[in-house]
């Protein structure tokens, strides 16, 4: 965080600039935010802000001047973003640059929150454990069980096998 502010208030070289693959996403979607520095020298690290915070940064490159970061959405990533970048001079003091004008990212469609995904998880979970815990139960207690694996394939290949032979109980 302190970076991305050091930056905005000192930062004597021009801004760079940010461009967004899509101002828009839904969660699990991947954005491209790409930093387009132009600079006498060589930067050698490239950060990327989100709302004033670093988020990331990059080593520079001599032969680059577009920096890439590939950002998969979350409920969490609505906000404005904006890059910045260093450079060393020759007496290896740390140089910054303006942050570029933001651009803002705006998540679309229902998020799924912790709490419907635990309770998808545990409903899932009790169909799982139910029918192998009521098959036991009914078996302990003498009843009848409706279905058996032997009819269920029986059934299964009667009704996907109605052009071939029927195949013998025996087999199943």
């Amino acid at each position: 965080m302190i970076l991305c502010l050091f930056l905005l208030l000192t930062g004597a070289l021009p801004a760079p600039t940010l461009y967004l693959s899509q101002t828009s996403a839904r969660p699990g979607v991947s954005v491209w935010l790409q930093c387009f520095v132009i600079s006498h020298a060589p930067a050698t690290r490239i950060i990327f802000c989100k709302d004033g915070e670093e988020v990331t940064s990059q080593k520079g490159s001599e032969k680059k001047v577009i920096y890439s970061w590939d950002h998969v959405v979350s409920m969490h990533s609505s906000g404005n973003y904006s890059c910045g970048y260093e450079i060393k001079d020759s007496n290896n003091r740390v140089n910054g640059s303006q942050l570029s004008p933001a651009k803002h990212l705006s998540i679309t469609g229902p998020a799924m929150t912790l709490a419907i995904w635990a309770t998808r998880c545990t409903l899932v979970l009790l169909l799982l454990v139910s029918a192998p815990v009521i098959t036991f139960v009914m078996e302990k207690q003498g009843l009848p069980i409706l279905w058996s694996w032997r009819r269920l394939v029986a059934g299964a290949a009667a009704f996907w096998g109605r052009r071939q032979r029927e195949i013998p109980t025996d087999q199943l």
